[in-house]
């Protein structure tokens, strides 16, 4: 966390804007703030390489949710003893990545198996926060996977009932941010073993760039779902933008993915088809008859209409060239593609 500020200061990302200092001037609890607050996700929500996580929003969420009294349990009631999270307890930052997506397992899997628990949301509300930064490191798979689907199943139509007016903002200026954090980007480009595909220790010695890395995945359909209808054609906008060529290869791979989401032929995330794969960790757990019965996607059509218009007035021939020829700067990129670019072209050219 950032030290204190100065009284009437704002701490925020070394490489945040001037708007998103300014987001910040006011109380939270005036008019003129809720004003520049709607004005900033309206207008102003982009994805720019180096702008992470706004550390005024994480200080606002840390002092709303404080440590639970008693530790979080496993999402199992059948036997005589029931795993604690104990070393939640303590020093957090001290504890390693792979406890923490112990406890956001439990937290996603419970709430869809057995509904809403009280100890669960809280737990998740006082995580949040603390994970955020965090939100890059992996054991297995990265940390912000299992954060998404942790927050979708607490917010699984829309962010309803916040726990204090800005926290839709907060959470998308945090969460909705960890794939732009600045850690994982020089000049422009991914640093490679930071985000998307991290290694190619596979047998196969392949990194995997013909399936969206699910880091990506999750980011995209977070904000997918979080943003308001407004805010999806610049912030798409500014997806397309990022000229990195392991990022245009994975958003071919995740467009290609997602096209049945997108045009509303699936709804739901357990039905994604894997072909290629767009799913993250925990996803298959968010299924609508489980966490919104009666609703017919998981996703807003709005939304997804909206990204699909935002890639028909942006993806001409020309450009998807120019994506083309970048990739195949990278000579091992562009042989794992395989037959991606013609099914793109297909689709959507």
């Amino acid at each position: 966390m950032a030290p204190p500020a100065a009284p009437g200061e704002r701490w925020t990302n070394d490489c945040a804007s001037p708007a998103r200092l300014y987001f910040f001037a006011d109380p939270p609890d005036t008019g003129k703030h809720m004003q520049e607050r709607e004005l900033l996700i309206g207008n102003a929500f982009r994805w720019r390489p180096g702008e992470g996580p706004d550390i005024t929003a994480l200080e606002r969420m840390h002092a709303a949710f404080p440590r639970p009294a008693k530790p979080m349990g496993e999402a199992w009631f059948m036997s005589k003893t029931r795993h604690m999270f104990t070393n939640l307890m303590g020093d957090i930052d001290a504890v390693p990545v792979n406890e923490f997506e112990k406890a956001l397992e439990e937290i996603a899997g419970g709430t869809s198996s057995f509904g809403p628990y009280d100890e669960w949301r809280e737990w998740f509300h006082y995580l949040l926060p603390r994970l955020v930064l965090r939100a890059n490191e992996s054991d297995i798979w990265a940390l912000n996977e299992l954060l998404v689907t942790g927050f979708m199943t607490q917010y699984p139509s829309g962010v309803a009932d916040a726990p204090y007016p800005a926290f839709r903002e907060d959470v998308l200026n945090t969460l909705g941010r960890t794939i732009m954090d600045r850690n994982c980007w020089r000049d422009g480009n991914v640093v490679l073993g930071t985000l998307l595909r991290r290694h190619n220790r596979w047998p196969s010695g392949l990194w995997g760039w013909n399936d969206a890395s699910g880091d990506l995945s999750a980011a995209l359909f977070f904000n997918i779902k979080y943003l308001p209808e407004e805010s999806l054609r610049p912030w798409m906008t500014s997806v397309l933008s990022i000229a990195c060529p392991y990022w245009r290869a994975q958003l071919i791979a995740w467009f290609v993915g997602a096209h049945d989401v997108l045009t509303g032929q699936v709804r739901q995330p357990p039905d994604f088809t894997g072909d290629p794969d767009i799913d993250w960790e925990w996803s298959h757990c968010l299924k609508l008859e489980n966490l919104v019965p009666g609703e017919s996607s998981f996703f807003p059509e709005p939304n997804c209409r909206a990204v699909l218009e935002v890639l028909a007035a942006t993806m001409t021939e020309d450009v998807f060239l120019q994506w083309l020829l970048s990739v195949a700067e990278k000579p091992d990129l562009e042989a794992e593609l395989f037959d991606l670019p013609d099914r793109f072209s297909t689709l959507y050219l």
